[in-house]
């Protein structure tokens, strides 16, 4: 048996090229499931990869009121699709702190 030494991000994006989009996601879930954020920006970068921005835009809004980087990825993403005044208050809403 051959055991691939590629990192789940690599295969999840192999994956995602070879049309296998729900085996993508569904490798990343287990990831996901217990909030690694790492997993959940891979697994939200897929959809947009794939030309959906609201199913991006869907899976990392929940890791943007937490703070740091996710909200620096997630403030971004509405911006790249045409929706820069969602970006806009979510990146004002921390302003403060």
């Amino acid at each position: 048996m051959v055991v691939s030494r590629l990192s789940t991000r690599e295969r999840t994006r192999l994956l995602g090229e070879q049309g296998r989009q729900a085996e993508a996601s569904e490798l990343l879930a287990p990831y996901v499931a217990i909030r690694w954020w790492p997993a959940a920006l891979a697994q939200a970068e897929l959809p947009q990869s794939w030309g959906r921005a609201e199913g991006a835009i869907a899976l990392a809004r929940p890791y943007a009121a937490v703070g740091g980087s996710a909200l620096g990825f997630f403030a971004r993403l509405p911006a790249r699709h045409g929706r820069q005044d969602e970006a806009f208050v979510r990146l004002s809403a921390g302003v403060e702190d």
